[in-house]
Formats: C-alpha cells, structure tokens, sequence
C-alpha cells in the first residue's frame, strides 16, 4: 500500500506503521525486507520538493506583499494573504503534512536498529532531501523528527557529517536552538553533538557561529518555561 497511487492507502499505510513500530520493534526486519525503508524515503522526497515549491511560490507572494505601498488597497493585500492560503492549500495540504510527519515518525521509530540505520544512509539523495526539509518545513514535529533522523544517519556513515554541514545543516541546526519546546531543542542538541563528535572541522565551525552561547543559556533555563509537544 505504501506504493499506492491513493493517498487514502499511503496515508493508512503510514500510520499503521507508525502504531505497529511505536508499541512493538520486533516487525523492523520484515519491514526492512519488504523494502518499506525505501518507499517511506520516497514520500519524504516528494514532501521535500512540495515544500520547495510551496516555499517559491510564497516567497514570490510576499515579494508582491513587500512592494506595495504603505497606503496599498486593503482587498489588494487580503488577495496576496489568500493567494497564499491557497497555495497552501494547493501544494501542501495539512494531510500530506501529516502524512510525512507520521512517516518521520515510523523512521524514528525504528532506527535504534543498526541495519535501519545502515538501510537508510544507503538511499540516494538522503542528505539533499532532508536538508530541504530541514530548511523549509518550518513544522516543530518535523523539525523534532529530522534532527533525530540527522542523528541516527551520522551514527550509520561519518561522511555524512561533512556532507550535512557542507549543505548548511550546522546552521540551520543552530537557528533551532532559540525554540522554546522542549522536545525539538533536546532532538537538536543531539544532532548537534552527533554532528561534531570527533569532527574537528565542524566543532570549529560551531563555536565560531557562538553555540557555546546558545548552549549556555540552555542550561541557564528551567524546564518548566519550555513547551512540550504532544
């Protein structure tokens, strides 16, 4: 079903999964076997270049946003705010969302298995579709469940953290480290640190762009003030 044309299949298929690999880890072989890694990562590659185009097509928008002037129309700019729900609502509905959330989540589930691992750092184009998730899908869950999937992927292959932080994972990382939900900042900090375990090269590159900062005053707060995802 994961190979359906129907998103009704994909999307029953997927959190199915996500049931089974939550409560129980012993069907990861079958799973593995059944190639279900590899059809889980092509509905993450669509979702990433969904989000790409979604992300020109607003960027677009708001440029016409930015353009008008100070007493521009007001039907005028609530057709732009539109024009953007709209493609939204086009290009990336809530569902599909959803549906790579959930999908995320089975990865997660399952990648405390060495041979997921292995599995997954072996498909192409893993690093360029998870950056482009990283980059634009500004959803915390996502966010949360990428930097745990950026985790378990460096742990499987080494050179993979060179080939994150040449595409710009370490700052993008960074950024994530002023959100006050709890989860995402812990997911991030792994990665972080999974990233720059025995790198030379990106621990100097953390520290020139001020992590320690960042970490320091992580450890300053208390975890009552942050936000818990559900």
């Amino acid at each position: 079903m994961l190979s359906s044309t129907k998103q009704i299949d994909i999307e029953s298929s997927v959190k199915c999964l996500q049931i089974l690999t939550y409560s129980n880890k012993k069907y990861w072989r079958s799973i593995v076997e059944y190639g279900a890694v590899e059809k889980m990562c092509n509905i993450l590659k669509q979702y990433a270049s969904d989000l790409l185009v979604l992300n020109d097509k607003v960027t677009k928008i708001n440029g016409q946003i930015f353009s008008l002037p100070a007493d521009a129309d007001k039907e005028i700019l609530n057709g732009l705010r539109d024009e953007i729900k709209a493609a939204h609502e086009e290009i990336l509905p809530q569902k599909n969302v959803d549906i790579a959330t959930n999908t995320l989540s089975v990865l997660c589930n399952l990648c405390d298995q060495n041979e997921v691992k292995i599995c997954l750092s072996e498909i192409k184009d893993l690093c360029e579709f998870i950056m482009k998730i990283l980059r634009f899908a500004q959803n915390e869950d996502v966010e949360s469940r990428i930097a745990i999937l950026i985790s378990d992927i460096v742990n499987a292959n080494e050179a993979f953290k060179s080939q994150l932080a040449d595409r710009g994972c370490l700052d993008l990382l960074m950024k994530l480290l002023d959100r006050d939900t709890e989860d995402l900042l812990v997911n991030v900090v792994n990665a972080l640190e999974t990233l720059c375990k025995n790198n030379l090269s990106n621990q100097n590159y953390c520290c020139d762009k001020g992590v320690l900062a960042s970490l320091i005053n992580l450890l300053s707060l208390n975890s009552g003030k942050f936000k818990l995802n559900n």
